[in-house]
């Protein structure tokens, strides 16, 4: 596992513990991309980083999900990183 990731777990874990208001994921969505972006650059198949990459996507656009015009951008690159971590992640294991 890359180091970017694992300091992203242990700082999850620590700051949260477990539970986050509305607010704080909207904030760490963002952020949470840009480290598994960092993560994939490093290690492009990284299968958990495309995967941890769709989820924080697919949150970001779930934070959308009711303005009116929702961010479907983030909700197309959740997929996009989705489809490459399955088949990266079924090699692996």
């Amino acid at each position: 596992m890359p180091r970017s990731m694992r300091c992203w777990r242990r700082n999850v874990r620590s700051s949260t513990g477990g539970r986050r208001s509305k607010r704080s994921k909207a904030v760490a969505s963002p952020k949470a991309r840009g480290v598994f972006e960092d993560a994939l650059r490093a290690a492009p198949e990284y299968a958990p980083a495309h995967v941890g990459l769709a989820n924080a996507c697919i949150m970001q656009f779930e934070m959308t999900r009711t303005d009116p015009t929702p961010d479907t951008a983030a909700l197309d690159s959740g997929r996009a990183s989705r489809a490459r971590g399955l088949p990266a992640r079924s090699a692996v294991g």
